[in-house]
């Protein structure tokens, strides 16, 4: 695929929706007043019980297709909008955050080839404080997954839902993970470094809204559906093991009582935990 500056280029953009009210009008906003205009909006509606779906319903664009679902986890979800999506390209945006005007029309300027991911910066915005940026960082095309590890690892890049765009090709044979409830996303994104090219470029892409991530909040009783419980370290990756040894070891006080069995789980690799 070359790249196309005639905005001809159609992307989908995916939000999995449950019980967002009070935010999914203004996510959904960001999206309709985008620069960028050949794009659809898959918003699937995952079982919520409050009137999220009904403010959907009452926006009126013909590039909104409203889905609904019972309830299968944000995982499902989204496999459920990868079903559907009819775009090239996708975009996983959750209910609560934000896009930023030129975001679509900066990832679809920078658009390689179908083996390359686009990504951008993001703005990080807590309750009652200003947005700050998570990352800056020059222009830079990845060609080995050790190298974007590498950045990572130092900070250099750092990538989350809604700051990049995945050809519609291969999500559609590498869906999310139904089995996780938490750091799902992230397991999809390490699957994705490991088989495509990165194109990363400095501008903001999207305002990650942290007041409203409920997924960052663990349940006990689900622990077992944590990603971080399922993590697999390969000889050979250095980069991508320190990475996910980073990982395990920032997410050790979200499971205080289950620090033994993290610690069984990857004591052979306590190097990087």
């Amino acid at each position: 695929m070359q790249k196309d500056n005639n905005n001809s280029v159609k992307l989908s953009i995916i939000i999995p929706l449950y019980n967002k009210e009070t935010v999914i009008a203004d996510t959904i906003s960001s999206v309709l007043n985008q620069s960028f205009s050949d794009f659809e909006v898959v918003v699937v509606n995952d079982g919520s019980t409050d009137k999220s779906a009904d403010i959907v319903k009452n926006i009126h664009d013909e590039r909104i297709r409203l889905i609904s679902q019972q309830n299968k986890g944000i995982s499902g979800a989204r496999n459920r909008g990868i079903q559907e999506a009819k775009g090239e390209w996708i975009l996983f945006l959750d209910a609560d955050d934000l896009l930023l005007p030129d975001a679509l029309k900066l990832l679809t300027e920078n658009i390689i080839d179908e083996n390359t991911i686009i990504a951008g910066n993001f703005l990080f915005r807590t309750k009652n404080s200003s947005s700050k940026w998570i990352r800056r960082n020059k222009c830079k095309q990845y060609q080995e997954p050790a190298q974007i590890y590498r950045d990572w690892l130092f900070k250099r890049i750092f990538l989350r839902a809604g700051s990049f765009i995945v050809p519609s090709c291969y999500a559609k044979l590498n869906p999310f993970n139904e089995q996780f409830v938490r750091y799902e996303d992230l397991e999809f994104l390490f699957n994705c470094i490991d088989k495509l090219a990165i194109k990363y470029i400095p501008e903001s892409i999207m305002i990650y809204e942290f007041s409203y991530a409920s997924s960052s909040i663990p349940n006990p009783k689900n622990w077992e559906k944590d990603y971080l419980f399922h993590v697999v370290f390969k000889k050979g990756h250095f980069w991508k093991n320190c990475v996910l040894g980073e990982f395990i070891a920032a997410s050790l006080n979200a499971y205080p009582d289950k620090y033994y069995i993290i610690k069984r789980l990857y004591e052979k690799n306590w190097i990087y935990i």
